[in-house]
């Protein structure tokens, strides 16, 4: 617990603000752990998700609220409603690990990635996954996310019912724990919003499309291989 305190009340990466804010008080004081998490809390991923995953977000919002507005007041149950969103569909887990107050081990890492790449292999409405950041280059801490976009196949019903999976892959990861920073999006949004500057790791693909946008990437398979050499190997 200590060490969730305090990664609230400790300065962490700078945000990127605007210039005119930048070396600001403004700017200081958004660098803190506790900032992060209130914005993260009320915004829930909602300014950068894609506009299914915030139909789905609002209307657990609105669902909860109704059933809990029989036994208590609408707004008591709006709070609760938020909170429990917040836990199962708002990647709560993520914000800690942002603030570097995570403590997963490489092996519990290790095995929650390759349990979800086995759901996401099972999966029939995901065309695509790619995981972006550092991983590819062998960067790994005890508060190490995975930051990975599913693309679903194409049609308005693979696309909903992906979000739904989505909501199912969030779920699971609070419960067990695991840094699950995740988002439905197209190939080409994907691309056009992640950073180039790592090698993007291809989890899936079935038809190979990553190859129209990257010149260069990382298979899962050689992605297990390196992690476990680099953060397994006794």
């Amino acid at each position: 617990m200590d060490r969730y305190i305090n990664a609230l009340f400790t300065k962490h990466k700078k945000k990127h603000l605007p210039a005119f804010l930048q070396g600001t008080w403004f700017d200081e004081w958004m660098s803190y752990g506790y900032i992060t998490f209130v914005t993260s809390f009320i915004l829930q991923g909602m300014l950068y998700a894609n506009w299914r995953d915030n139909v789905v977000k609002i209307g657990m919002d609105v669902v909860i609220t109704l059933l809990l507005s029989l036994v208590m007041p609408w707004w008591a149950g709006l709070i609760i409603a938020h909170i429990i969103n917040y836990c199962i569909n708002g990647q709560a887990i993520c914000v800690f690990y942002h603030i570097r107050a995570g403590n997963l081990t490489a092996q519990q890492f290790y095995d929650g990635t390759v349990a979800m790449k086995k759901r996401l292999d099972a999966c029939k409405y995901m065309d695509a996954a790619i995981s972006y950041g550092s991983l590819s280059t062998g960067k790994w801490h005890p508060s190490s996310d995975i930051d990975i976009r599913f693309i679903p196949k194409k049609g308005e019903w693979n696309y909903w019912m992906a979000m739904l999976w989505s909501v199912s892959e969030r779920t699971r990861a609070f419960f067990k724990g695991y840094p699950l920073d995740m988002y439905v999006f197209t190939m080409k949004h994907s691309y056009d919003v992640m950073s180039k500057k790592e090698v993007p790791i291809i989890f899936k693909d079935v038809h190979g499309e990553h190859t129209k946008y990257y010149k260069e990437t990382m298979s899962f398979d050689e992605f297990c291989q390196m992690f476990h050499e680099m953060h397994l190997k006794k």
